[in-house]
């Protein structure tokens, strides 16, 4: 999701700056639009604020873009950004369905079962809308990143694999995405895949492809043999943020049967521990076989 403001701007302006007369927009977006390429935030809020008011229908998505997230000087409003992005939806534009989806993501967080159900209607209507600004590549991206994986969580896997090969189709060089498809290739025990995409999101510092691609090197998987590198990819993974059970327990092993590392089973328990208090069932096993007092 758009955690870094300074991507939600781009979207809002400057990245339409070289293509902006190439489509039937109206001159509030036009104007709005060199404004915020311009850093010249008030003017394009009362642009876009103007378009949106007589019914334009790309100013409705910047507008709630702005409420959204809170840029060009307005304060968040999550219901006054959803007011202008239904407004923008129910005039069929794509940018506004995206806008809206994220409004549930953002109220309701993204491990939230409620605010993915209503939010992922409008992802999938905004990757998909005639008037998908397909040149906004970190926008679109990031929705069929977003649909994928959701779809995975759910286990709907036929769905979860159609988006996930249509994003790399579209958008082959999205990193998130590649760390991500990695992941679920290694899931699947398809080391092969897991290599292949990791190794490219591991270039660009993708956590979860730096997991993936650690693994697979630490248990020869794929890729030559190096259990050292290996576990030092994975430890670090871990400290950057990538720590869920899966990365505990290959950790928990790692130090339980010296791979890449001395054995040592006191850290070997921590690691098994910290997987298990995650849901991890093979964790438990592993301390009621070996550390059960």
């Amino acid at each position: 999701m758009f955690t870094n403001v300074k991507l939600m701007l781009l979207a809002i302006g400057s990245c339409f700056i070289n293509v902006i007369y190439a489509q039937d927009y109206s001159q509030y977006f036009i104007d709005g639009v060199n404004a915020f390429a311009e850093n010249r935030y008030s003017d394009g809020v009362k642009a876009y604020q103007v378009g949106a008011e007589r019914g334009d229908k790309y100013c409705c998505g910047r507008l709630a873009a702005l409420y959204c997230y809170g840029l060009g000087g307005i304060t968040q409003n999550i219901p006054e950004a959803r007011k202008w992005a239904m407004k923008g939806y129910e005039l069929g534009n794509s940018f506004s369905a995206a806008v809206l989806g994220y409004t549930y993501i953002i109220e309701y967080g993204m491990n939230s079962e409620v605010g993915m159900t209503k939010s992922l209607p409008y992802l999938i209507y905004a990757y998909d809308a005639e008037d998908a600004e397909k040149e906004n590549a970190e926008l679109y991206a990031n929705l069929g990143l977003i649909i994928a994986s959701q779809k995975m969580i759910w286990k709907e896997v036929e769905d979860a694999k159609y988006w996930m090969n249509k994003a790399l189709s579209d958008y082959p060089t999205f990193v998130p995405l590649l760390g991500w498809v990695s992941y679920v290739h290694w899931g699947e025990e398809d080391y092969t895949s897991a290599v292949k995409y990791a190794t490219e999101a591991d270039k660009e510092g993708n956590i979860q492809a730096s997991f993936v691609l650690g693994w697979c090197m630490a248990h020869g998987k794929g890729i030559i043999k190096n259990e050292q590198a290996g576990f030092k990819k994975m430890k670090k993974a871990a400290l950057l943020g990538f720590a869920n059970f899966d990365v505990m327990f290959a950790l928990g092993e790692c130090c339980f049967n010296g791979i890449g590392t001395s054995v040592d089973k006191a850290k070997a328990k921590e690691y098994y521990q910290k997987a298990a208090d995650e849901g991890s069932v093979e964790a438990q096993e592993k301390l009621d076989m070996y550390y059960d007092e």
